[in-house]
């Protein structure tokens, strides 16, 4: 049997055909093809179908907007022979505001309700959730995203749970923002067992009726817990001294149900990286509960921000731990941007406290810190001031130097940085190797008489060595020049700490990394064996950890300072290929190569191993595979360092004797 909608359809187009034209007869066959296809397969599945089975199908299509195929689903959970169930159904929820697509969307989920009596079950539920001032607007939704609450008997289960939920709170609105975020647990959790025996622990406590409507309306789900582990999260912020009168216990409570004490004591360890200590962790925590509950990036982000780029302190963040939860973006960013244009002319004082600017509304922040200066500062035309904030930021940013502000605050923002520095350094090494063939073919005699895989080799070979350059003096001034890693300059542990432009280097020379082991897999083993490909791996996933974690960059730089000896290295090679090897140079390459491979890649990690023995204590602090990084790959490296030194000085040895 065809459905109804296909054959009301196809009548249509027959309309309009002129059925001794071919033509035409081929354009309605394919306007219609995937719908006969579709159909023909359902009658060639199974001949016997029954007629209900193609008339739900047809139903389901023509009235509630399915697919053929989402309808053919659909059939199988509901079948019915007549419509008129179901246009009682649909007929009621468009009454309650239910737009075609919600009433799609919830009968996707429950098809079963088509074949309820509209009147007698789902009306009185919806006459009841608009009778307790749920507007009709709200209404659809919550009833699509809680199909429960329609499932439920509406004198055994939703109105005793409203009548105690009502007993709860001061309003009818207090319970319409409750089911808004919990209906869920409305319906499923035992109120009696654990809303009433809840909130008579925090009544018992002394909270105030306006903290436990509070949780009520915005923390349903603890509210509706388990009783005895609310009891236990409300008595551990009893304990870490929250007051139980003040608003602040809600959220703490709130915070605490969603991380055992091995959770935040891992969070509080990893706030020690800006130096608070556990007092002054807990202290904030007791200020601001909820910025406890966001994610070690987004705390690291800010503080990098704050801390490293406007030179506030850890501790005035630590007071004011309110500016964690500010949006990044949209306010602490353009806030501080025009603050330190005002700090260099000199119009607010250095010592500005952050709560004084912060926590303003926009319109008071406009009005003290930028509409106040606007004769002050260099800006557009007045005209053009519109009192909007992201206008007058932008407007102040003017002063800035543009160029830092872009480094500054995307290519070496988090979380952008890794992005853009191992994309970066991909980028450089094609770069420079294009480059090398470019210029070497036309000032290199002896690149265009070279085979194939080495002119491969020698561009290679160019990329290596602009990267160790580049990487050798990062590490040297980072690891010896800068005072990040001084043991006087800063409390935090040593094998914490980073920068934007310690974590941009690292980035850059993983580029190099996979790119370099790219070209050796692609050549093997023409670029290089086995001890190659594991040098780079190693090197790779430890260099990669440390600028994604930014654990351990300390020695991560100490063991790239070994980067000294590849560009001797390599012009040993480019010497050899240009039949250089009885010239004076090949054998002060060698001996350079000796010293320098002596010094960075034998007594420097010898002085690497004594210094992680020396900070081992803040070594452990570090994740378990960060430590076994900083211990195993040094000593993997350093055992292939002393096998190829014993060859450097066999080859040595050897030119040395031909010489003589």
């Amino acid at each position: 049997m065809m459905p109804n909608f296909l054959i009301s359809r196809l009548a249509s187009s027959f309309k309009t055909l002129n059925l001794n034209n071919p033509k035409s007869q081929l354009n309605l066959l394919q306007q219609h093809k995937s719908h006969l296809i579709f159909f023909n397969s359902l009658a060639t599945k199974d001949t016997k179908r029954p007629k209900d089975h193609n008339f739900t199908i047809s139903y389901l299509i023509a009235e509630c907007g399915f697919s053929p195929e989402t309808a053919a689903l659909l059939s199988q959970k509901v079948q019915f022979k007549t419509p008129e169930k179901p246009n009682a159904v649909l007929a009621l929820l468009r009454q309650y505001g239910f737009s075609d697509t919600q009433i799609a969307k919830f009968i996707q989920k429950r098809p079963l309700f088509l074949l309820t009596d509209a009147e007698k079950i789902i009306k009185p539920k919806l006459m009841f959730f608009s009778s307790i001032g749920i507007p009709r607007v709200l209404l659809p939704k919550l009833v699509i995203e809680n199909q429960n609450l329609l499932a439920r008997s509406l004198e055994k289960c939703l109105i005793p749970r409203y009548e105690v939920l009502k007993s709860v709170v001061r309003s009818e609105q207090e319970i319409v923002c409750s089911l808004k975020r919990g209906a869920m647990a409305f319906v499923l959790c035992d109120v009696m067992k654990n809303l009433i025996p809840n909130t008579k622990v925090l009544r018992d406590l002394g909270v105030p009726q306006s903290s436990i409507s509070l949780l009520v309306m915005f923390h349903p789900s603890e509210a509706f817990m388990n009783h005895e582990r609310f009891a236990k999260c409300v008595k551990l912020a009893k304990e870490m001294g929250f007051d139980p009168n003040k608003c602040n216990f809600i959220s703490a409570v709130h915070v605490l149900s969603h991380m055992d004490c091995a959770k935040m004591d891992r969070k509080m360890k990893s706030l020690e990286k800006w130096g608070w200590s556990k007092e002054v962790s807990l202290s904030s925590f007791r200020k601001f509960p909820t910025f406890m509950s966001y994610s070690p990036e987004r705390i690291g982000r800010a503080m990098r921000f704050l801390v490293e780029d406007m030179g506030w302190s850890s501790e005035d963040i630590a007071r004011f731990p309110t500016t964690l939860g500010y949006s990044l973006e949209k306010r602490v960013i353009p806030r501080c941007h025009v603050i330190k244009v005002l700090k260099s002319k000199r119009l607010v004082k250095d010592q500005l406290c952050l709560a004084t600017f912060m926590c303003m509304k926009e319109e008071e922040f406009l009005e003290d810190f930028v509409t106040k200066y606007l004769g002050q500062v260099p800006l557009l035309p007045k005209e053009a001031t519109c009192g909007k904030l992201e206008l007058n930021v932008w407007i102040l940013g003017e002063t800035l130097n543009q160029a830092n502000l872009f480094v500054k605050e995307y290519l070496l923002a988090d979380p952008l940085i890794p992005y853009t520095s191992i994309i970066g350094g991909i980028f450089a090494c094609k770069m420079v190797y294009d480059l090398t063939q470019l210029f070497s073919t036309v000032y290199f005699k002896t690149y265009s008489s070279l085979t194939k895989i080495q002119r491969i080799e020698w561009n290679n070979r160019s990329m290596s060595t602009i990267h160790a350059i580049f990487i050798t003096s990062m590490s040297l001034y980072l690891v010896f020049c800068s005072t990040l890693y001084s043991d006087n300059w800063s409390s935090e542990i040593i094998t914490h700490r980073s920068s934007p432009v310690s974590t941009f280097a690292l980035g850059v020379s993983v580029g190099y990394f996979i790119a370099d082991l790219a070209m050796i897999f692609w050549y093997f083993p023409s670029l290089g064996g086995y001890e190659y490909v594991i040098h780079h791996l190693l090197s790779l996933v430890a260099v990669a950890y440390s600028m994604l974690s930014g654990e351990g960059q300390l020695y991560t730089y100490m063991v790239l300072i070994s980067e000294t000896t590849t560009p001797g290295i390599n012009l040993r090679w480019y010497l050899d290929v240009a039949g250089m090897k009885k010239s004076k140079a090949y054998l002060v390459n060698g001996v350079v190569i000796f010293v320098a491979w002596l010094v960075a890649r034998i007594i420097l990690f010898v002085y690497m191993f004594y210094h992680v023995y020396l900070h081992y204590d803040q070594v452990e602090h570090m994740s378990t595979f960060g430590e076994m990084l900083v211990i195993v790959v040094p000593l993997v490296l350093s055992a292939m360092n002393l096998i190829w030194f014993s060859k450097i000085i066999k080859g040595l040895r050897k030119t040395l004797a031909k010489r003589q």
